[in-house]
C-alpha cells in the first residue's frame, strides 16, 4: 500500500484510522509547528508488481494494512523460496512484476474489486483469484507475456508481499504501509525529467 502525503517530513503513526493521523501524533506536530499531513492520493497493489488500484477511502487497523494489498504475488513455477503453508518475506527478486519483467508487465491494465482482477486490453477478462480457474487464467496471462511457466502465490490475508523486512523487523509481521512525501516524488521528476506521478 502507498500513501503520497503533503508534509515537509513523511512519517508514520503507530495507529492510522481511515488514513488520518493519530491524535498523539497530530498534535505532536502541531507543537512543533509542523505541517499536518495532507493525503492526496491512497494506492493498493492486489498483486505484487502490477498495476495499483486507486482508494478514495480505506480504514486500517493498528499494525494492519490496506485490505488486499499484496495478497497476492506471481513467481515461476520452479520457486521453492515462498511456502504457502508457512509464508514468509521473499524477497521481490523472486517474483514477476513490472520491476523485473520489465514491459511484459510495466503495460498490463487491470483492476481489482471485491477479489476479482479485471485485465484490459488484449487479455480482456476477469479472473477470480478465490477459485483455480480464475487463478490459472492469471497464471496463463502471466506467463504468456514473460514467456515461462508462474504460479500465483498467496500466504492469506495475514500475509503480504512487501518490498521490505520493516514490518517483520518492528512487529514480526509482513504487512506495512509506504508513506510516500508528495514533495519527494516533485523533486524525483525535476532531477529525472520524467513525468513521475503518485
Amino acid at each position: 500500500a502507498m500513501v503520497v502525503v503533503g508534509l515537509a517530513a513523511a512519517y508514520a503513526p503507530r495507529a492510522l484510522r481511515t488514513c488520518s493521523l493519530s491524535r498523539r501524533a497530530a498534535a505532536t506536530a502541531t507543537e512543533q509547528s509542523a505541517p499536518i499531513a495532507t493525503v492526496s492520493t491512497l494506492w493498493r497493489y492486489p498483486i505484487k508488481g502490477f498495476p495499483p488500484d486507486g482508494l478514495s477511502r480505506v480504514t486500517v487497523a493498528e499494525n494492519g494494512t490496506f485490505p488486499n494489498d499484496r495478497q497476492w504475488a506471481v513467481a515461476d513455477v520452479s520457486c521453492d523460496e515462498f511456502d504457502a503453508a508457512v509464508p514468509k518475506w521473499v524477497h521481490k527478486q523472486h517474483f514477476h512484476g513490472a520491476f523485473r519483467s520489465g514491459p511484459a508487465l510495466a503495460l498490463l491494465n487491470t483492476s481489482f474489486t471485491n477479489g476479482r482482477l479485471r485485465f484490459f486490453g488484449p487479455e480482456s477478462g476477469v479472473a477470480d483469484l478465490g477459485t483455480p480457474s480464475g487463478r490459472a487464467l492469471v497464471e496463463d496471462v502471466i506467463g504468456s507475456r514473460v514467456g515461462a511457466k508462474v504460479k500465483l502465490c498467496t500466504g492469506g490475508e495475514a500475509h503480504q508481499f512487501g518490498n521490505t523486512q520493516s514490518g517483520v523487523r518492528h512487529h514480526n509481521d509482513t504487512r506495512t504501509i509506504h508513506l510516500v512525501n508528495a514533495a519527494s516524488v516533485r523533486a524525483v521528476a525535476a532531477a529525472t525529467g520524467l513525468p513521475v506521478t503518485a
